[in-house]
This record gives structure tokens, sequence and C-alpha cells, in this order.
């Protein structure tokens, strides 16, 4: 009745480096309220402090593993998977937090929803501001049009999923690599996300901005192949395109055609598939992270986003940028 009420969970972390925060990361997992669970932590060649720290906790549960060179996230992430003895596995990173009833919570839902084999949660930002994650299956699939649709260190798997399907992480796609995991993944079951922030996440803006053009390039070959899925009335030229206008990772130049060519282009789109409503959903997103690169624009562009009734910025936005607008140009 234990095994069967309390499933073990193995949260998996790898850490490289990872000294300054990792002491506040295990102890959010150590001291979660579900008790039944078994931390693996693989030290990915660190040269700080990072196995000292470890090993000043004295926790049975906690399982220790080392790789003498770096390896990267990928190989650590897949050795983690292969120790996993849980019924779920919880992934989690070196610098965040997890709230105390985090893998209660996630447990419960997936004991409750066994067509559901990847939970995540929403998040609260440590050092950049939070965006709410969708929460349905299908709402997952279209926001990943735009962005990750899951807070990594958040999420839970179902481990026989995992297995039937052998599922892994894929080297070829590091630094997309959870992207690339959640695309591949889209038929072959349903996923959620929790209404309910349960970690504390930490944005990694000089490791993306060191590998952005890798990070572009990735994210519009997994995107190119999520649209040929969603989309398939699209040409593979269209279908190309429109990956690269959602990857705000490829422009660095704007102008006022770019913006005017594109949004024809959306328009053509939206004809093509007859105006699917998670479709104009996002392309309006995708409208606003373009906005946030160049809010000199906004005002410019006016004219033309009020033409579209796809194009629902929101108050928030709006005054959004007319700040930002103020701050940049004044």
């Amino acid at each position: 009745m234990l095994e069967a009420s309390h499933p073990l969970v193995s949260v998996v972390m790898p850490v490289h480096n990872g000294a300054l925060y990792l002491s506040d990361a295990i102890k959010s997992i150590l001291s979660q309220t579900y008790r039944h669970f078994e931390l693996i932590i693989i030290n990915d060649g660190s040269s700080d402090d990072s196995e000292s720290i470890v090993k000043t906790f004295n926790d049975s549960r906690i399982k220790y593993h080392v790789f003498a060179k770096q390896q990267g996230i990928v190989s650590a992430l897949n050795y983690g998977l292969t120790l996993a003895k849980g019924e779920f596995i919880a992934r989690m990173d070196a610098d965040d937090i997890s709230l105390k009833h985090r893998l209660a919570k996630q447990v419960k839902v997936l004991l409750n929803n066994p067509d559901i084999a990847i939970l995540g949660t929403q998040y609260i930002g440590i050092n950049g501001r939070s965006r709410a994650l969708p929460i349905l299956h299908d709402d997952i699939i279209w926001h990943t049009l735009n962005a990750s649709p899951f807070v990594h260190p958040s999420v839970m798997f179902r481990t026989s999923f995992l297995k039937l399907n052998n599922i892994k992480y894929n080297a070829d796609y590091q630094f997309a690599e959870d992207l690339a995991l959640w695309v591949e993944c889209f038929p072959l079951t349903r996923m959620a996300n929790l209404d309910e922030p349960l970690i504390k996440y930490r944005y990694h803006d000089g490791t993306h901005k060191k590998n952005i053009e890798q990070v572009a390039f990735l994210n519009t070959i997994i995107k190119t192949a999520l649209i040929k899925n969603l989309i398939p009335v699209l040409n593979a030229e269209d279908s190309n395109r429109l990956a690269i206008c959602l990857n705000r990772h490829v422009t660095h130049e704007y102008s006022l055609l770019w913006f005017k060519s594109t949004l024809a282009f959306f328009d053509k789109i939206l004809m093509e598939t007859g105006g699917e409503i998670r479709l104009q959903q996002a392309l309006n997103n995708c409208v606003w992270f373009h906005l946030t690169a160049m809010p000199g624009l906004f005002f410019q562009l006016n004219k033309e986003l009020k033409k579209r009734a796809w194009i629902n910025l929101g108050v928030k936005k709006t005054m959004w940028l007319i700040i930002k607008r103020l701050i940049v140009f004044n």
C-alpha cells in the first residue's frame, strides 16, 4: 500500500560548477513534504566546490555520481535517466528552488491522471519576470510555436512512458534539448502544467547569449518540424519562413518594412489555415515578442496593427511597449 500511494520519485539534478546555489537547491528537495524519493546528483566535471557541498549532506536518499571530465548537460541528464529507479522522474537544476509541496502535488496529479506522462508547473522568476505557462495539452503544443511550454526543471515524467518509447535527450540539440524533447513527445502522450508556481527558476542569460546562434539554428529546425505537423497545408518554404518569424532569436535587425512584410505573411498564413484560433494567438504573441525588441517602431506600426482583428496586445502589453520606448528613446 505504501508503494501504491507513495511511489518512488527519482529527482535528477545535473551540476557543473554550481557551488554558488547548489546547497539551497539540494535543501529544497530534501525538505519536500513528499518523502519517498531519491535525489540523483550528477557532477558533470565541476572544478569548483560543488563536490564538497554535496558531501556536507548526510542523507541516504542522495545518490551522487561524478564525471571526471565535463560531458555536457545532455549526457548528464541521460545518465540520470538510466540510474532512476522511481515510477516518476522529476527534473531539478542546481541553482533553482523547489517549493516544499512540489513533488507531492505532481505525484498526486500523475496518480489520478494516467493519460498524462509529462507534467510541469508554473514558476517564480528569481532574477527575471515570470510568464504564465499553458495548462492543457493542446494549448501546450501551440504555445511551443513561440516559446518552450515548460520550465524544464519543474517537469515530472512518468518513467514507464520514457522506457516504452525509448525517450532520451538528443545530443544533437544541445542548448535546445528540452524543446526537442517536448516536440518529440507531443504525438505520443498527454502533457499538462499545474496552474500553480511550485519552483523558483533562475535565468541563464550568460550561457544563452554565448550560444545564441546555435540556439536560433536549432529552434528553427524544431519549430519547422512542429509547423509541418500542426499546419500540414503549408508548403515547405512557408513552414520554414514561419518558423524563422516565430523564432525571436533569429532576427537581429528590424525595420518598418520587415514588420509590414511579416504581418502580410501572417495574414496569408491565417487565410490559408482558416483562422485557427490558437494559431492567431501564437502569431499575436509573436508580434509582441518582436515589438519588445524594437519598441520604437510600435507607434509607426499602430495603424497596421489596428487593421488586423487577430492582433490584440492588450492594455498591459501596450503600456509596457510605451514605457519601454520612453525609457530607451528619452
